[in-house]
């Protein structure tokens, strides 16, 4: 369900959307430190909302605002992976092995993973008028990202807390000649933080990870036949 409104007195726009979704034999394909393992998950719920909001303050100025909540469990997952790093380090056995003889874990009402509950992106873009035939602009954006688990067995060591990422962006186009010329910035804060995260086969207590890209800059030209 979801409404989509413009304020042209205000040069506004605001859309809202609600959701809600339950998936029946859900398959979920999790890395055992072995192989990949292809899993019936039986019943899996989401439900959240999103705001998008488009504003135009003066002619030339920009302001774009975007949020979604979202809620993403197991509702049903009963043999689902366990505990393997956490375990080996700590020697606390994972809560869902209803006997200590078993293989799989109860995984149900945990979170799914890499799906952060809050995601946020505010975004400023400025246009600039430089010369006859010549236009340039600036761009900001932030996006923030909740906290998330990384991995679907739900390990402690496979988590990743809240952070923000900074991109910038500032641009000239050439009528004359159909070029374009950019001076951008990537994650300009140099914010730290993990991707996909996994155990390593053969090897219990070990984890490997994909590390995030660190602050980039860079200058891009576009030309037009």
């Amino acid at each position: 369900i979801g409404m989509k409104s413009e304020f042209p007195d205000q040069a506004l726009r605001v859309n809202l959307a609600a959701h809600y979704t339950t998936v029946d034999d859900f398959q979920a394909n999790s890395f055992s430190g072995t192989g990949f393992v292809l899993q019936n998950a039986g019943e899996l719920e989401t439900y959240g909302a999103e705001l998008e909001v488009f504003w135009q303050p003066a002619e030339n100025t920009t302001v774009t605002l975007a949020y979604a909540y979202s809620i993403a469990d197991f509702k049903e997952f009963e043999k689902g992976g366990c505990y393997v790093a956490y375990t080996f380090h700590t020697g606390q056995d994972d809560p869902g092995r209803v006997n200590p003889t078993d293989g799989a874990c109860d995984r149900s009402g945990d979170r799914i993973d890499s799906n952060p509950e809050h995601y946020a992106t505010l975004g400023l873009k400025q246009e600039l008028y430089l010369a006859d035939g010549i236009e340039g602009y600036v761009f900001g954006e932030y996006t923030y990202i909740g906290d998330m688990v990384l991995d679907q067995n739900q390990d402690p060591y496979k988590t990743e807390d809240s952070y923000g990422l900074l991109n910038l962006r500032a641009g000239v186009h050439f009528e004359e000649y159909d070029i374009d010329l950019t001076v951008w910035g990537r994650n300009v804060l140099d914010e730290n933080y993990k991707r996909t995260t996994y155990d390593v086969p053969l090897q219990d207590g070990k984890l490997m990870t994909y590390p995030s890209d660190p602050r980039t800059y860079g200058i891009t030209l576009n030309k037009n036949f």
